[in-house]
């Protein structure tokens, strides 16, 4: 591969390992090869800014699963769930004992006990402010990038996935980390704000690399030309790449790019 001009890189399952520490290698790799780099993730702005730092990555970067394009800590392009369908979805989904996170612009808000919400809860503390279970109603007026939610039972949440994509038209949920689901705006996905970060940095799909794990990197693998799923990654996310490397365990993003990309 010698067209490459742009590196995009998921987090999760991806960039990080499973104790999330990120692949350094990937800086000088990327700088060696005079190739621009950086970040497609489904965590909130305050997460990814830490792997924004470390990284040194001075370009715009995607966060909350498509829903926002930032460049530091200001958003160049952003997409919001319609706030006339925020108090119903979240009572849907407390009928059905969910937990959910909500991200929005004030702080990520917290509802429910389970165990994975709770680990993603606790990614937020002190990187941005967190609520938990604050009436529902004051979230109305919020502008709210994503809803993350999650059930120990995986049939259930297929279910209500399913069910709020019927219901809910305008928005659009799919399985991103592990057992859990996110709902964005029906626009906001991956893909889509790959698609708007290209325009923006005037590099054609032709020159892009991407690198994912998890159902939501589909869309991002659609937008660009050369799609890398990591080893650890579904069979779906698989057969939507157009190659495999290593693990995540395995450093596969710098692992790949050091021995395939010229």
């Amino acid at each position: 591969m010698k067209d490459v001009k742009l590196v995009l890189c998921d987090l999760d399952g991806t960039l990080l390992d499973d104790n999330k520490n990120v692949d350094l290698d990937i800086k000088n790799i990327a700088l060696k090869k005079n190739l621009l780099l950086t970040l497609v993730s489904g965590r909130n702005l305050g997460q990814v800014l830490t792997y924004v730092d470390a990284l040194d990555i001075r370009i715009p970067f995607i966060t909350n699963n498509g829903a926002s394009v930032c460049l530091g800590k200001e958003r160049l392009y952003g997409l919001f769930i319609d706030r006339h369908f925020v108090e119903d979805i979240l009572m849907f989904l407390t009928n059905y004992n969910i937990s959910f996170l909500v991200n929005c612009d004030s702080g990520v808000y917290s509802y429910g006990q389970d165990s994975l919400i709770q680990q993603f809860k606790l990614r937020s503390i002190g990187k941005c402010p967190v609520f938990n279970t604050v009436p529902i109603s004051r979230l109305v007026e919020e502008n709210i990038e994503k809803i993350i939610m999650s059930h120990p039972d995986d049939e259930l949440m297929t279910k209500i996935s399913n069910i709020l994509n019927e219901r809910f038209p305008r928005t659009y949920c799919v399985r991103s980390e592990g057992r859990a689901f996110t709902l964005t705006n029906k626009n906001a996905s991956k893909g889509s704000s790959v698609k708007w970060l290209l325009d923006h940095l005037g590099i054609e799909k032709e020159h892009v690399i991407a690198f994912g794990d998890n159902f939501n990197d589909i869309s991002m693998f659609k937008s660009v030309k050369y799609s890398v799923a990591m080893d650890n990654a579904a069979y779906e996310v698989k057969r939507n790449a157009t190659y495999i490397t290593k693990s995540n365990n395995e450093r596969g993003v710098s692992y790949f790019i050091e021995h395939y990309v010229k």
